[in-house]
């Protein structure tokens, strides 16, 4: 009968093998980097939002959400721009249309009012980011506020808003009168 002796408590055998080969390292370290080169562009995108993609996530949001509230109240609101304060504002417009005139007689109008009172009220914009204008397709005044009208029935005039931040990176969000998205540029852009 033959018997193996444990030497530091291992069989001193020629077959026994510790630990993994080269090749099997390798693979296992290329299909890591593989996942890795996959999924990190994605993370990194989700996990760094900076303030610059907040205030341009703030119009595709809000925009659709104010022309909404515009057509379910009957009324006008203005999301007015104030260039030296950095400060974006909504409120009900204080001219009335014929249609919420209409309204206001119909009695529509303050049962709407209580479900509508909680407008976004707006932001300031973070530290490093600005805008540095707001264009309107309409000729405006330069001494009128900047205000964008969303009227009653749902529509908007067509405006482009320039967003500049630290970096020197310039964006434009444009806003079409009755499309509910906002197009947003990484430059930017005029009307044509």
């Amino acid at each position: 009968m033959k018997t193996r002796t444990l030497k530091a408590g291992k069989l001193n055998s020629p077959l026994s093998q510790d630990g993994f080969t080269l090749l099997e390292l390798i693979v296992v370290m290329v299909l890591a980097a593989t996942l890795l080169g996959v999924a990190l562009p994605g993370l990194t995108n989700r996990l760094i939002v900076n303030d610059t993609r907040k205030t341009i996530n703030w119009f595709v949001k809000n925009l659709p959400d104010l022309r909404s509230r515009a057509r379910l109240a009957g009324r006008d609101i203005e999301l007015c721009f104030d260039l030296h304060m950095q400060t974006l504002t909504t409120s009900y417009a204080q001219k009335q249309s014929s249609l919420q005139a209409e309204s206001l007689d119909n009695g529509v109008i303050p049962d709407q009012e209580k479900r509508m009172a909680a407008l976004p009220q707006g932001i300031t914009l973070p530290e490093g980011v600005m805008i540095t204008d707001v264009l309107f397709k309409k000729t405006v005044d330069e001494n009128t506020p900047r205000c964008l009208v969303v009227r009653a029935a749902g529509f908007c005039d067509e405006t482009i808003i320039h967003i500049t931040d630290e970096d020197g990176d310039s964006y434009s969000c444009r806003i079409q009168p009755f499309l509910n998205e906002v197009k947003v540029y990484d430059k930017f852009v005029t009307f044509q």
